[in-house]
C-alpha cells in the first residue's frame, strides 16, 4: 500500500511539474531574466562606450546564459565571463573593452546581491519586531 502511495505521489508531482501552466510560468521567468540581464548589460555598455544596439545585446544574452550550464562553482565565476568574452568577440568588441565590461558587470552583480541581502535582512528584522509587539 505504501508503494502505491509513493507511485501515486510521484505521478502527481510529475504531472504538476510539467503542466502547461508551470511551463508557461517558467518561460516567462526565463524571458524576464534574459531581458533584465540584457538591460543591465546594455547600460554598462553605454557607460563604457561600447556601441552595441539593444537588440544585439538581447540576442547575445541567452548565449552567455547558456555558458552557465558548464559552471561548477557558485555564481558561474569565470564561466560567465568566458561566455561574455566569446559572445562579445563574435560581435567584434575589442578585448580591452570586454575586460572593462566584465569587471563592471561582476561588481554590479555583487552590489545588487549585497543590496538584496541587506534589504531581506531588514525586512526579516522588522517582521520579528512586529511579531514581538503583538
Amino acid at each position: 500500500n505504501k508503494k502505491i502511495d509513493e507511485e501515486k505521489y510521484l505521478q502527481e508531482s510529475n504531472n504538476l511539474a510539467f503542466s502547461p501552466q508551470i511551463l508557461r510560468q517558467l518561460n516567462i521567468i526565463s524571458l524576464v531574466k534574459i531581458i533584465s540581464t540584457g538591460i543591465i548589460a546594455f547600460f554598462i555598455f553605454k557607460a563604457i562606450n561600447i556601441n552595441l544596439d539593444f537588440i544585439t545585446v538581447i540576442l547575445i544574452t541567452p548565449i552567455v546564459q547558456l555558458s552557465l550550464v558548464f559552471s561548477f562553482i557558485p555564481a558561474g565565476l569565470g564561466i560567465l565571463e568566458i561566455g561574455w568574452f566569446l559572445a562579445l568577440k563574435l560581435v567584434n568588441v575589442a578585448p580591452e573593452s570586454i575586460n572593462n565590461f566584465l569587471i563592471i558587470q561582476r561588481a554590479t552583480a555583487i552590489i545588487f546581491i549585497l543590496i538584496a541581502t541587506i534589504g531581506s535582512y531588514l525586512i526579516l528584522i522588522s517582521k520579528k519586531q512586529k511579531s514581538k509587539i503583538t
